[in-house]
C-alpha cells in the first residue's frame, strides 16, 4: 500500500468539507457573515484562502486550526 499526501491546498479544502458534515454551505456562510459563493471557494482546492479565512471557518465549524511542520 503507497500513501500519498496531497498538497496544503487540497487537504484544507477536504478538511473543511469534513468539517461541515451535513451543515450547508449556506448555513456555514450565514454563521460567518459572508456569501455562498465565498464559502464555496474554502472547499475548492484550485482557490487558496488566508489562514485567517481557515481559522475563522474551522471557529465556525467547531474546530481549530492547526499548523505542523514535518
Amino acid at each position: 500500500m503507497v500513501l500519498i499526501a496531497p498538497d496544503a491546498q487540497t487537504q484544507a479544502a477536504l478538511l473543511i468539507r469534513r468539517a461541515r458534515g451535513n451543515r450547508s454551505l449556506a448555513e456555514l456562510a450565514r454563521s460567518l457573515e459572508t456569501s455562498w459563493p465565498s464559502e464555496q471557494r474554502l472547499e475548492n482546492p484550485c482557490h487558496s484562502p488566508t489562514l485567517r479565512r481557515l481559522e475563522k471557518a474551522a471557529a465556525a465549524l467547531g474546530k481549530r486550526l492547526v499548523l505542523a511542520l514535518e
